[in-house]
C-alpha cells in the first residue's frame, strides 16, 4: 500500500506542477514523494505541537506534563 500510495503521488505532483507542496504529517507516502522529486514543501498539521514532538519534552515531560 505504501509504495502504491508512493506512486500515485508522485504521478499527481509531476502532472499537476504545483510551485508548493502542502503536507500532512501523518502520510509519509507523500512526504517520501516530494522530497524524492526535490519538490518545495510545506508541512500543515490540525494537531498542536505537543502531539508533534511529544518525544523532546525535557524530564519525560510527556507522561505527565500532557496526560491523555
Amino acid at each position: 500500500m505504501h509504495l502504491a500510495h508512493f506512486r500515485q503521488v508522485t504521478e499527481l505532483i509531476e502532472r499537476v506542477d504545483p510551485a508548493v507542496v502542502c503536507l500532512d504529517t501523518m502520510f509519509a507516502p507523500a512526504i517520501e514523494a516530494t522530497r524524492a522529486l526535490n519538490r518545495q514543501h510545506a508541512f500543515i498539521t490540525p494537531n498542536i505541537l505537543v502531539d508533534n514532538f511529544l518525544d523532546r519534552q525535557p524530564w519525560l515531560g510527556m507522561l505527565w506534563k500532557y496526560p491523555a
